[in-house]
């Protein structure tokens, strides 16, 4: 009897560490697929005359760790959310600054008042108009690498009127 027990236990650590090996291989062939990373987190600014920059960068560093919610998607728009009106700016103006500093992450990540900007950037750039920000051109190419389509994945800017209790709506 205890000769049983003791085999079933072994078998149980056998399997257990073989998940586990499982487990390490799959993490390992997803790096060596050369995945691109879908989250490239913000640097803070290298000199001391950028203090707003800084500021805006750490409080967003800082209050990412303790945000609610499981999706680092959720957590980055939350996190610039709570910049915001710490600083009390705007939601796209943060997003700009976080952006320049190296942010790329995906499109549900930015506040959709920021995506209008960007799109309207990206659009007006191909019309030859150069008016990007720094970054907003990498920010573009990492949506590319990571899949995110903006022909299928992008806001419908719907703006609506209220007018003497009639509601008109645009596009």
């Amino acid at each position: 009897m205890e000769d049983a027990c003791k085999e079933e236990e072994e078998k149980e650590k056998n399997c257990a560490y073989r998940a586990g090996v499982t487990k390490h291989r799959r993490n390992d062939e997803r790096r060596q697929n050369k995945e691109p990373d879908r989250i490239i987190w913000p640097l803070p600014p290298d000199s001391a005359d950028e203090r707003f920059e800084m500021e805006v960068c750490a409080r967003f560093m800082r209050y990412l760790r303790y945000a609610p919610g499981y999706h680092p998607e959720i957590k980055i728009l939350s996190s610039i959310h709570f910049v915001a009106d710490l600083l009390d700016c705007c939601d796209a103006h943060i997003a700009k600054i976080l952006v320049e500093r190296g942010l790329r992450a995906p499109r549900a990540a930015f506040p959709s008042c920021f995506l209008e900007f960007a799109d309207g950037a990206l659009k007006s750039s191909h019309e030859g108009i150069d008016a990007l920000i720094p970054g907003l051109r990498d920010l573009k190419s990492h949506w590319e690498k990571i899949g995110e389509d903006r022909r299928f994945n992008h806001f419908e800017y719907i703006h609506t009127l209220i007018i003497q209790g009639d509601i008109c709506t645009h596009a």
